[in-house]
């Protein structure tokens, strides 16, 4: 697993774990539509085992990455009531789409791959990302691998993009809220519950009024 992730998740669970929250809630999680992301990780396993043996045509790419991110969608949707689900799911979001409209691979900056000591030479026979030399010049070159992790935050996953840290900030809240044993459905409808009251003291209160004027 990359240590970016999984130093996410381990936060998030040591801060469930301060808001007095239990281990023993990480065996209550809830995971609905397994088979989604279970499909989805196969098929993006295949496209890139095809891809690198040159089996599969570089134009079916994009079209393979947007089927990927729907079902991985369907799963994120089905599985809302953990927040950090719906965060992940913005952060695949934003890497699907970069991947998209760049031929199905992942622009990848020059200068960080400099910085990681990366010969860029490498992305020439690598069907997953494609070199960026200029950012301006690549279409959503802002949401493209334009972050470099330096020392061991780094370990594996050395360079990422928005849409990476955005899925690590989702990792933290899923494993905050699930260790912490948060719902979060029962925080919405408790905050409908004292919008409902407040509206509800109002009302009376205005009916009192116009009763004491008349």
């Amino acid at each position: 697993m990359f240590l970016l992730y999984l130093a996410a998740a381990v936060l998030g669970l040591i801060s469930g774990l301060l808001l007095k929250g239990k281990l023993s809630n990480i065996l209550e999680i809830k995971l609905n539509g397994i088979w989604l992301f279970a499909g989805a990780f196969l098929a993006a396993f295949a496209a890139q085992a095809a891809g690198t043996m040159q089996l599969l045509p570089e134009k079916w790419m994009p079209v393979i990455h947007g089927a990927v991110f729907l079902l991985l969608a369907a799963g994120f949707w089905l599985n809302r009531h953990y927040l950090g689900m719906l965060v992940i799911g913005a952060g695949c979001a934003l890497n699907t789409l970069v991947m998209v409209v760049n031929g199905g691979r992942m622009p990848v900056n020059i200068r960080c791959l400099d910085s990681a000591g990366i010969d860029p030479r490498l992305l020439e026979t690598d069907f997953k990302h494609v070199l960026m030399l200029k950012v301006a010049d690549t279409p959503l070159g802002l949401l493209a691998d334009n972050i470099y992790l330096p020392g061991l935050l780094g370990w594996m996953m050395r360079i990422v993009s928005a849409g990476d840290l955005l899925v690590a900030a989702g990792l933290y809240l899923v494993m905050l809220q699930v260790t912490a044993g948060f719902k979060t459905a029962g925080i919405f409808r408790r905050q409908r519950a004292k919008v409902e009251q407040v509206r509800i003291c109002h009302s009376f209160g205005t009916e009192d009024d116009d009763e004491r004027s008349n």
